[in-house]
């Protein structure tokens, strides 16, 4: 929600894509676009099979090349104890996270071929340290970030960047799960760092700052990095 309403105040036609079409035009409602900006809503479920091939139909319909492309949706899935946790619950994590954005930067890859482009894929914890009783989100993300770095250097000469962000923790619903999940499950630690950032607030123009400035022709040679915005 906030990078769609942040990239509209530079004049970026948005695509927004989710699996609660509701919460999207909630969304959009907060957008103010100006004359001549074009915005399309596209519901989408990430575990489903095939999900892209209708997603990029109604894309290509509306525009012709993608210029900018920022992979965000993602599960938090089972916390716990790794063997007590329901494996499919655990592999879902991976077709939403990982799976699931590596298929839309195979198609946008695509349309970014001739003009070039910037793909972003938001890390988050685990991506760059362990993160006990979280395997499944964070081992998702840990892929994430190396695919990103592989896909790079296979697309050096393409004048296309692609780029991990590590926005930190931010007061979402994922954290809320945290929040209310039993200290033994989720383990002390996260309980009071997810406390913590309710408590203190986040201000997320941070995130939106960084990604603009990879989006721009200012950052057209650094590509295959994992950023975080914090440092």
């Amino acid at each position: 929600k906030f990078l769609a309403i942040f990239f509209a105040k530079f004049d970026f036609d948005l695509i927004l894509v989710a699996s609660d079409l509701a919460a999207l035009k909630s969304v959009s409602n907060e957008i103010e676009l100006v004359v001549g900006q074009k915005l399309l809503l596209i519901k989408a479920d990430f575990s489903t099979e095939d999900f892209d091939v209708d997603m990029f139909n109604k894309v290509s319909n509306f525009c012709d090349s993608i210029d900018l492309l920022i992979n965000n949706a993602a599960i938090q899935g089972p916390i716990g104890f790794f063997p007590d946790l329901i494996f499919k619950d655990w592999e879902r994590v991976f077709k939403v996270n990982f799976l699931a954005p590596a298929a839309i930067c195979h198609r946008a890859i695509r349309s970014m071929m001739n003009g070039g482009g910037t793909i972003i894929n938001v890390s988050g914890g685990g991506a760059a340290g362990l993160r006990p009783n979280f395997s499944a989100y964070a081992s998702s993300k840990t892929a994430l970030v190396r695919f990103s770095e592989t896909i790079a250097a296979e697309l050096t000469n393409k004048n296309i960047n692609i780029n991990t962000v590590a926005p930190g923790a931010m007061p979402t619903d994922m954290l809320q799960e945290v929040l209310e999940s039993p200290d033994k499950v989720a383990g002390l630690q996260e309980k009071t760092t997810a406390l913590e950032v309710f408590q203190t607030g986040f201000d997320m123009t941070g995130v939106g700052d960084l990604c603009l400035f990879l989006s721009s022709p200012r950052a057209r040679k650094i590509t295959g990095k994992l950023i975080s915005v914090k440092w």
